[in-house]
């Protein structure tokens, strides 16, 4: 009988969110994607507070607000527009995005969802100018085959990338429009991982299905965050860290 490795004994469990850029213009409107430094305009932002459906403020954007931070925002003429802006309201859903997301989904052998809605999620920190991402949930419930054993994958989801960040002050920040609005899919896995050997042969799987699809971003378009769980019989501990594969 073998050994347990530290991992087994420490009762080691991960998942992974990876995410993956698609090369199909932007999500909401026709504006190309273009990060290189060419003309541009710049305008700035404060964060506010409203109230949501309960009547209450959400804490975490109070307390940011409460941080009277000035948000400066870079709009290069090329790759940029009043949707970026959030001057004027998103465009219809870039077709080829929903296309890709679809055939992940199906990669993955994932169940799309018969409607797909786009939600929005609160972003506090300045990287993106509405002060929410918009998200969509295609799929559920799919799998990835690797030698280390089979993962489980929870959820596919299509989103719009952030601003890119190009200085970070203590009165403020200054973030860059021409990322805002690049197609972004979102894989999240099961706590099914039990090594970091795993992980990365995991991740690479992941990879490898999703550059088979034809509008996915090559190159440094790839990146991910780690979900670890360290399992006790008397308490349980969680370990959040940020991790960057290509």
């Amino acid at each position: 009988m073998s050994e347990k490795t530290p991992y087994e004994e420490m009762g080691f469990r991960c998942g992974l969110e990876i995410h993956q850029q698609l090369a199909c213009g932007k999500l909401f409107c026709s504006c190309a994607q273009d990060e290189s430094n060419g003309a541009a305009s710049s305008f700035f932002r404060f964060l506010s507070v409203s109230k949501g459906e309960t009547g209450e403020e959400d804490l975490a954007a109070s307390f940011e607000k409460a941080k009277s931070k000035r948000f400066e925002y870079v709009a290069p003429v090329s790759s940029s527009c009043l949707v970026e802006c959030d001057e004027e309201p998103p465009h219809n859903v870039n077709d080829d995005a929903v296309k890709g997301a679809l055939q992940a989904a199906l990669l993955f052998g994932m169940r799309p969802f018969d409607c797909i809605q786009f939600m929005r999620k609160i972003v506090v920190d300045g990287s993106n100018t509405s002060g929410f991402q918009r998200t969509a949930l295609v799929a559920r419930g799919g799998k990835v085959e690797a030698e280390l054993g089979r993962v489980g994958i929870s959820t596919l989801c299509l989103e719009e990338d952030s601003c890119r960040i190009e200085s970070r002050e203590h009165h403020g920040d200054v973030y860059n429009l021409s990322r805002l609005g690049i197609p972004l899919l979102e894989v999240s896995t099961e706590p099914d991982i039990t090594s970091p050997r795993q992980a990365r042969e995991c991740a690479e799987q992941v990879g490898l299905l999703l550059r088979s699809i034809s509008s996915v971003k090559r190159g440094l378009g790839l990146s991910g965050r780690t979900l670890m769980f360290l399992w006790k019989a008397e308490a349980e501990w969680r370990l959040r860290v940020r991790r960057t594969c290509t």
